[in-house]
């Protein structure tokens, strides 16, 4: 995607330090409430953690986002397959 196709928030919206800061708790909280989100940890071999990072790079993305559509597309996959049989 060419920069002048992004919206402003994707390039010049908090490129900057001083208009960046940390969320409190409760802002975090509630964005993860209005996106339906839930915190999960979970430990990984080091290997693997490098490889989805390596991945998700590739393909344009956090690694954390990346987890989630690895994730959300097995699941998926699954409950289609249980659905079928």
């Amino acid at each position: 995607m060419k920069k002048q196709e992004l919206e402003p928030w994707e390039t010049d919206i908090g490129s900057s330090e001083t208009d960046q800061r940390l969320a409190t708790n409760e802002e975090s909280q509630a964005i993860d409430d209005i996106v339906g989100l839930q915190q999960f940890t979970i430990r990984l071999q080091k290997g693997l953690v490098a490889d989805l990072k390596e991945l998700a790079k590739q393909n344009g993305i956090g690694y954390q986002p990346y987890v989630r559509l690895l994730l959300t597309q097995h699941v998926n996959q699954h409950k289609k397959e249980l659905a079928r049989s």
